[in-house]
């Protein structure tokens, strides 16, 4: 059991050596003390964790050092599998902030209604504005964030740099790939 400040996470995924879970929503911002429990008792391999909460901070999910995103076939994004401008793909974040209307924690996202981030969504293409299509969570996931992205026209062939930005705070980049 993973506790955020005394109280029970959501968990997604547990193995020996990772633990995946979802922040509660209803936890303050700024500092939360993260523990893992079994049986009641502290894991000894983990010490409890002090760690800064803000309100977004969008993370990309990744497939090395590839933006782990979709292509409109629902095909995933690879090198292979370059794209053109005016292509909308699909990408994944986490840390997007809250969300309308509100899904409680653990639980999947409707596809009726759609749950939509509340912060202002931007995105670059190798240094280009993106035009971002849906910025919501994705239907049938807990706490997964989708943005859809148009690929700007005049990048070169290539790999480009692509960012999600909520809220004025960056994620990490992910490559994706222009035809």
């Amino acid at each position: 059991m993973v506790m955020v400040n005394g109280a029970p996470a959501p968990l997604y995924y547990v193995s020996p050596g990772q633990i995946n879970f979802q922040m509660p929503s209803n936890t303050p911002l700024g500092n939360a003390r993260v523990e893992v429990n079994v049986g009641g008792q502290q894991v000894s391999s983990f010490d409890a964790q002090s760690v800064m909460l803000t309100a977004v901070d969008p993370g990309l999910y990744m497939n090395g050092p590839r933006a782990a995103a979709l292509n409109p076939d629902l095909t995933p994004h690879t090198a292979a599998t370059p794209q053109a401008a005016g292509t909308i793909l699909a990408f994944f974040v986490t840390g997007q902030g809250t969300v309308k209307p509100a899904i409680p924690d653990g639980s999947a996202a409707p596809a009726a209604p759609l749950s939509m981030l509340e912060g202002t969504t931007l995105a670059t293409i190798g240094g280009l504005p993106a035009e971002v299509t849906f910025a919501g969570l994705a239907p049938d996931y807990a706490g997964l964030a989708q943005v859809n992205v148009r690929i700007p026209q005049g990048l070169s062939p290539g790999d480009h740099p692509a960012f999600i930005v909520i809220n004025g705070i960056p994620s990490n980049a992910g490559l994706i790939g222009v035809r």
